[in-house]
């Protein structure tokens, strides 16, 4: 049987029913009258608001209740001429701020992903993403403008770009581009329908400077302007002066201008990001967050820094930055108007077959400071470079790897290593007392002399590419067998793991391991080990058992390429066991210049193709690792599938 309320009851009804006004479809609606602390939905914003008093103000304040249909919808619609009582579902009803779609999503999680087409410049002056999207790629928020085309007309003229020959791309319009300087093209039709790319400068006459062209969308892959392609010039649509992208948010924009020329951090991504075909002014990437650009203009700089990092591919920045712990991908990228720096700790990796272009700056257009890396897998090329002191400095520790020597003219000195001068046409050299280094990918990299003033061929530097390294495998040249009270030699047959008698490339270092059993094991005798190293040169390394009850990881310290026979010497009984594999330390394939303090300077490290810190990785001299030395992958160990590259200084003597 159900309860009559009683007295109390009747009272709290009573007076819930004063504190809950009826629904009004527009905000305009909601009672002036209402007391403190009534509550009221908002039909068309699908929202709960609350009458309340904060600051002596008594006014109605949005709650974070909200209608959970807007978490269901999957594509918005903002523009500054729509209003924020519309329904936001299409063009003809768009938002007017991004607030309000903030607003409606509340604490509802995100669907799949939410797109939201921005059809005009908005009036936000910041912007701060940090909603329940997840950054696991299946969560989240993409904003793409919708751009006005301010002209239109055909390629006259047109100059690809070209690494190698040190040309930067260029064209001539139907009608003239100069006008348009800062604006991003579109090809409208034809083979290359959809590629894009920006103008950077006006370089003489109609002609214009280019960024390299991306043949479309979220692509890295560029491609060739041809005489008569047809072409848009757009206006991107500004979204916001100030972005900030936190922790935990995957938020993704596409042609759309975000930050402002005065403003040179104006955009902080802390979390992930990734801009398309964007106008970007100021980005800093923090903390661990991650940005990926294509095909973006960013005015201002761009920098990473505190284990932040960014791709850039086809984009041109005025300005790139490089800070302490930060680190950064580059296709094809140009900095126009300033310098790129790479201050102590930062590292750059320019990929294959692109180019990092620098144009119109003076005194170290490119600069590394201490312990800085920047490894050039494509073209450092550039023009009208001022050197004084020099166009490309590399300070103390810092070093250069590349697999072209870079072809970038000016007037001046080319580069300073270490405080030295040094012609593009002397690398590679290496300081010989700040370990600053310009360092030749190519394995045949010409020598460099030691000292100052020239002297004799000592060195040179290379880049030892190991590729992916397997994961170590404790019965790889034997599998396991019984100990013997004679001796016994495992050579040929014998060897009859998976690796056995065959090649490892790189060499590797050598492990046996006892099973445990009282008494079974010699702890007198060695165990030979005889095999071949880098060099096809006979090889050997002896290592006895501490422990004659087994259970036990003997770890030799030599690298083998290859095992041509174990000799076990007689065992204490047979009811031991041995098996023979190979560990984590790895052979050089060069003679490592070997410094008189004892420690090995690596000059740069690369793990799946990204600068690596140095520190992590321990080092083994020729004495203990002949003929070369090996490095010892402890902090990180060989998985099977990443790769791993280092640069060192190649003794010659």
């Amino acid at each position: 049987m159900a309860k009559t309320p009683g007295p109390w009851g009747d009272l709290f009804a009573q007076r819930l029913a004063k504190r809950v006004a009826q629904p009004v479809a527009t905000l305009a609606l909601l009672p002036s009258d209402a007391p403190v602390n009534s509550i009221c939905w908002v039909a068309s914003r699908g929202g709960l608001w609350v009458r309340s008093t904060e600051d002596g103000t008594t006014a109605w304040r949005r709650t974070r209740v909200s209608d959970p249909k807007w978490a269901a919808r999957t594509t918005w619609y903002i523009s500054s001429a729509g209003s924020d009582d519309a329904d936001g579902g299409s063009s003809d009803a768009p938002l007017r701020t991004v607030g309000e779609l903030f607003a409606r999503l509340a604490d509802n999680p995100l669907p799949a992903g939410v797109t939201v087409y921005v059809l005009t410049s908005l009036n936000e002056s910041r912007l701060a993403f940090q909603g329940n999207n997840e950054p696991d790629n299946t969560h989240w928020l993409y904003f793409e403008g919708v751009p006005t085309v301010a002209a239109t007309g055909t390629v006259a003229t047109v100059t690809n770009w070209s690494g190698a020959s040190n040309t930067d791309g260029v064209i001539t319009g139907s009608s003239s581009l100069v006008p348009h300087v800062g604006k991003l093209l579109r090809i409208t039709g034809g083979a290359r329908e959809g590629a894009r790319f920006w103008i950077v400068k006006n370089t003489t006459g109609t002609t214009v400077r280019i960024t390299p062209v991306l043949d479309g969308s979220y692509s890295p892959t560029t491609t060739n302007l041809q005489v008569g392609d047809p072409y848009e010039v757009l206006s991107l649509p500004h979204l916001a002066d100030t972005l900030t992208v936190v922790h935990g948010t995957d938020v993704q924009f596409a042609l759309v201008s975000l930050g402002t020329s005065d403003n040179a951090h104006g955009i902080l991504v802390n979390g992930a990001a990734t801009f398309d075909g964007c106008q970007l002014y100021g980005v800093d990437v923090n903390g661990g967050g991650a940005a990926v650009l294509y095909g973006c203009r960013i005015g201002q700089n761009i920098r990473s820094q505190g284990e932040g990092s960014f791709e850039a591919y086809g984009c041109v920045a005025y300005g790139t930055t490089i800070r302490m712990g930060g680190s950064a991908t580059l296709s094809n990228h140009v900095v126009q108007d300033n310098r790129f720096n790479i201050e102590s700790g930062g590292t750059v990796r320019v990929n294959s077959s692109s180019v990092l272009a620098i144009y119109n700056y003076g005194a170290g257009a490119v600069s590394l400071e201490g312990l800085a890396k920047l490894y050039v897998g494509g073209y450092l090329i550039g023009k009208d470079i001022t050197g004084d002191p020099a166009m490309v400095m590399i300070g103390s520790s810092a070093s250069v790897v590349y697999a072209h020597v870079p072809t970038i003219t000016g007037t001046g000195v080319e580069s300073l290593v270490g405080g030295y001068e040094r012609d593009f046409a002397d690398w590679p050299y290496i300081h010989p007392d700040n370990g600053a280094a310009a360092v030749d990918a190519a394995d045949d990299a010409s020598p460099t002399e030691g000292g100052g003033g020239g002297g004799s061929v000592t060195e040179t530097a290379v880049l030892d590419d190991f590729g992916v390294l397997s994961v170590a495998d404790n019965d790889a040249i034997v599998t396991s067998f019984a100990t013997s009270t004679s001796p016994v030699t495992k050579s040929g047959a014998g060897l009859n793991g998976i690796i056995g008698a065959g090649v490892m490339d790189p060499p590797r270092n050598i492990t046996i391991t006892t099973t445990g059993f009282t008494g079974a094991y010699n702890i007198t005798d060695p165990i030979v080990i005889t095999g071949t190293d880098v060099n096809g040169d006979v090889l050997t390394e002896e290592r006895t058992p501490l422990d004659a009850n087994g259970n036990e990881l003997l770890v030799c310290l030599k690298c083998f390429k290859t095992v041509t026979s174990i000799a076990f010497p007689a065992q204490g009984n047979t009811s031991g066991t041995f098996k023979v594999g190979f560990g984590i330390r790895v052979g050089l394939r060069h003679k490592v210049k070997w410094p008189s303090s004892g420690l090995l300077l690596l000059l740069g490290f690369w793990v799946d193709g990204a600068p690596d810190f140095i520190p992590s990785y321990s080092t083994l001299g020729l004495g203990a690792s002949p003929p070369n030395g090996a490095i010892d992958f402890t902090s990180f160990p060989p998985d099977g599938g990443t790769t791993f590259a280092a640069a060192y200084i190649k003794d010659l003597t």
